[in-house]
């Protein structure tokens, strides 16, 4: 017991202990006894140190963060130039169908258009002949006329029965 107290008492203190009756010294064995207990659970310097070594570095927090963000928005720019180019793919490939499609239309339209202008000269055409055939009919029908006789007070027959 007094190696335990002497180890723990300065010099000076050496002078006092003697003067501690036996008593005492039992009762600072016992108290350091329940001393040693209590600090059976505590951390012991050792143990922080270790631990302090094992802690991640702000550095290498910023370090290991910028790796993960460089990951990742390298990953996602991957992901997003690959449905860029399949989606551009797909609209160069429908525009490319509708220009098709686009030419094809101005080419009947082309076709329609020169139909449309033959048929135009053809009714006017048809309107020339068909006022000089109305024409010549009236005047055949007038000429024809001239010649008949209208009997009067007979009932006029039905052309089906002529």
């Amino acid at each position: 017991m007094e190696p335990v107290i002497n180890r723990f008492m300065k010099s000076s203190d050496k002078y006092f202990s003697s003067f501690i009756d036996r008593k005492d010294r039992t009762n600072i064995y016992h108290n350091s006894d329940s001393i040693k207990k209590s600090l059976e659970g505590v951390v012991k310097r050792t143990d922080l140190d270790k631990a302090l070594n094992n802690i991640v570095r702000k550095d290498d927090l910023e370090t290991i963060a910028t790796s993960i963000v460089t990951t990742l928005v390298d990953s996602i720019k991957k992901e997003i130039e690959g449905n860029l180019k399949d989606k551009t793919n797909k609209q160069t490939k429908a525009v490319e169908e509708l220009s098709k499609e686009n030419e094809g239309l101005r080419e009947l339209i082309a076709s329609q258009r020169k139909m449309i202008h033959e048929l135009q000269i053809n009714v006017k055409d048809n309107r020339i002949i068909a006022t000089q055939a109305l024409q010549m009919s009236n005047y055949n029908q007038q000429y024809s006329r001239k010649f008949n006789i209208k009997v009067m007070n007979f009932p006029e027959l039905p052309r089906k029965q002529r």
